[in-house]
């Protein structure tokens, strides 16, 4: 890989953690509200601040993440793959969550391990050679 495609990933990384960034603080601000405010118990909240955060998410990620190979692809075929991605990222927590603080007896955070590296990480692949690809 040459210099400048190794700058392009690294940029297209950077921008994937800023847009992941700015969902989790969307969903967190989204759940905090719902629930101080609005009085909505925390499973509604959750799902109402996932949608938020998810429509941002995926605004950022096809508008500027990866906006140069999701230029001229169908972007409801890529909004349904994108779907699915959170989906599996959302399984992948609860997977990790469950084995780490389940039957490898870790306490509740070492689950964190897998929610700040590994599900970004498989995040980050799907999107860039699925949702977003040509």
């Amino acid at each position: 890989m040459s210099s400048v495609g190794a700058e392009q990933s690294l940029a297209q990384v950077a921008r994937f953690g800023v847009v992941g960034l700015l969902a989790t603080a969307v969903h967190a601000g989204v759940y905090w509200l719902m629930v101080h405010n609005l009085w909505l118990p925390p499973v509604a909240a959750t799902v109402a601040a996932f949608g938020c955060a998810f429509i941002l998410s995926f605004l950022g990620h096809r508008h500027w993440t990866f906006a140069a190979q999701a230029a001229g692809i169908d972007g409801r075929a890529s909004l349904v793959k994108f779907l699915l991605t959170a989906l599996l990222g959302l399984c992948s927590n609860t997977f990790l969550t469950w084995l780490l603080t389940g039957p490898l007896g870790l306490g509740a955070n070492s689950a964190l391990l897998g929610i700040l590296f590994v599900t970004p990480v498989l995040t980050f692949i799907f999107s860039k050679y699925w949702a977003f690809a040509r």
